[in-house]
C-alpha cells in the first residue's frame, strides 16, 4: 500500500519489479488476499471503506463501506469472511465476500489495530492498542468471547502456522506479548527493538518478523 498517493503497487516476484499500480481510496493501510487469490481487501483509513481488487486484471471492483478509520484486515482460511478493524470507533466490520456485503460490526477495545485469524478460522485476535489487550472474536456467531492484557500499545499481530500461539507485538514497551490459543494465556514476553509496529510468523518456518519503527531494524524470534 502507498498511504501518501492512495495506491496500492503489485509486484512481480519472479524479478521484483512492480507491474502495475492500482488507485483505491484514501490513504490505505491493511491488505489481505482471499486463500483463492482472486481476490485482495485494502483498508482505506480515510476512506472509510474498503477496496475490493481483482487479481486477474488488477481492477477495482467494488468500495465495501466499513467504520471510522479502517486499517487491519484479516481473511478467513475458507475465504468466506473479511474482519477489518475500525480503530475509530472500536469496532470490527466483518464482510461477506460472495456479496461484498457487511453483515456485522462488533465492538471491542479500545483503537483496534491489528487482526489476525488463527488457521482454523474459528476465531480472530484483535490488538486494542489503547485497551492494552487482545479481543478474541468467535467466528461462528461474531461474538466477543474473551480478552487478554498484553504490553503497551499493541499494534501488529500474527497467528503461528499451527495455531498454537499468537504472537502480539506491543509498540509502547518495545516487546512481544506470546498468547497460547489453548487457554489465553500469555506465557512470554520477548524484547525487541524500539517502537514495533508490526509482525508476520513464517509459514511452515520457525520465525516471527517484527519490525521496529523506533530503531529501523527488523527482529526475528524462534519459535
Amino acid at each position: 500500500m502507498n498511504y501518501g498517493s492512495n495506491t496500492v503497487s503489485v509486484i512481480r516476484t519472479s524479478d521484483n519489479s512492480v507491474t502495475a499500480t492500482i488507485q483505491v481510496g484514501a490513504n490505505p493501510v491493511g491488505i489481505a488476499a482471499l486463500p483463492n487469490n482472486q481476490y485482495v481487501y485494502v483498508a482505506n483509513e480515510n476512506g472509510r471503506n474498503v477496496s475490493v481488487i481483482r487479481t486477474s486484471d488488477n481492477t477495482v471492483l467494488t468500495s465495501v463501506p466499513v467504520g471510522y478509520k479502517p486499517i487491519g484486515v484479516a481473511v478467513l482460511p475458507d475465504g468466506k469472511l473479511v474482519y477489518v478493524t475500525n480503530w475509530g470507533d472500536n469496532s470490527v466490520s466483518v464482510i461477506r465476500t460472495d456479496d461484498n456485503t457487511v453483515v456485522t460490526t462488533v465492538q471491542v477495545g479500545q483503537e483496534p489495530r491489528d487482526i489476525a485469524a488463527l488457521p482454523g478460522g474459528e476465531y480472530v485476535y484483535v490488538t486494542n492498542y489503547n485497551g492494552r489487550n487482545v479481543s478474541i472474536i468467535r467466528t461462528s456467531d461474531n461474538s466477543v468471547v474473551g480478552g487478554v492484557s498484553v504490553g503497551s500499545y499493541p499494534y501488529g499481530i500474527a497467528a503461528l502456522p499451527g495455531g498454537a500461539y499468537v504472537y502480539v507485538v506491543n509498540s509502547g514497551s518495545s516487546d512481544v506479548s506470546v498468547i497460547r490459543t489453548s487457554d489465553r494465556t500469555v506465557v512470554s514476553t520477548v524484547v525487541v527493538g524500539s517502537g514495533p509496529r508490526g509482525c508476520t510468523a513464517a509459514p511452515g518456518g520457525d520465525k516471527v518478523y517484527v519490525t521496529n519503527w523506533g530503531s529501523s531494524t527488523v527482529s526475528v524470534i524462534g519459535y
